[in-house]
């Protein structure tokens, strides 16, 4: 790996794995972005790295795709949304990686399929023969059968598991926050920016490559 095209936590690294967000998936813009972090991944897949991707999103393409301004409450419906978007979600993804010549490999979990010892072996199984086949797996919870999911609506903690899963050598948190502080920014303006914690793999947002 030409370990100059990376900032210093990639430079090495092995396995990584990156988290995007709903917001960076969606918002104004959310091609130019996507397209951005298909080729970083492209870029690290090249240069040697085996990338997993864990992807939120569904949801809110299958909003956008019916028209739906705001996230419905009802369940059923969110799941709806979650199974309509996560093809429209997929497509653009192929689309993507396609440009680059990488094959990709979708899979969608539940909670039950981390708790449960053989379902956890099999999911395993499956991201490295993924990685063993040359392909990049995109990994999302599965929305639209998972309650417990949608409820508790955030991929950051999956991310953190498929890290540990795969034995990543570094996790990647891309967010629409500017990284990692002490406090909830969004609350509290005096929140400070932490820029790496010694204790754990968290730097702040951004690939750098």
């Amino acid at each position: 790996m030409d370990n100059s095209l990376f900032r210093k936590e990639l430079a090495g690294a092995r396995t990584v794995v990156v988290k995007t967000g709903s917001r960076i998936l969606t918002a104004a813009g959310h091609e130019a972005r996507v397209k951005g972090l298909v080729k970083d991944l492209c870029v690290l897949r090249g240069a040697g790295a085996r990338v997993v991707l864990v992807s939120s999103g569904a949801i809110a393409h299958g909003m956008k795709a019916l028209g739906l301004a705001k996230r419905p409450a009802a369940i059923p419906m969110q799941q709806a949304c979650a199974s309509i978007g996560q093809n429209r979600l997929m497509g653009m993804y192929e689309a993507f990686f396609n440009g680059y010549g990488s094959l990709i490999g979708q899979v969608l979990l539940t909670w039950d399929d981390l708790r449960s010892k053989k379902r956890y072996l099999n999911l395993r199984n499956t991201l490295f023969q993924l990685l063993d086949c040359g392909a990049v797996p995109i990994v999302n919870e599965n929305d639209s059968v998972g309650v417990e999911e949608i409820q508790f609506g955030n991929n950051d903690t999956l991310g953190a598991q498929i890290a540990l899963l795969s034995n990543a050598d570094v996790f990647v948190n891309l967010t629409d926050v500017g990284g990692l502080y002490d406090k909830n920014p969004r609350e509290d303006a005096s929140a400070e920016h932490i820029p790496s914690s010694e204790r754990g793999v968290v730097r702040h947002s951004g690939i750098g490559c």
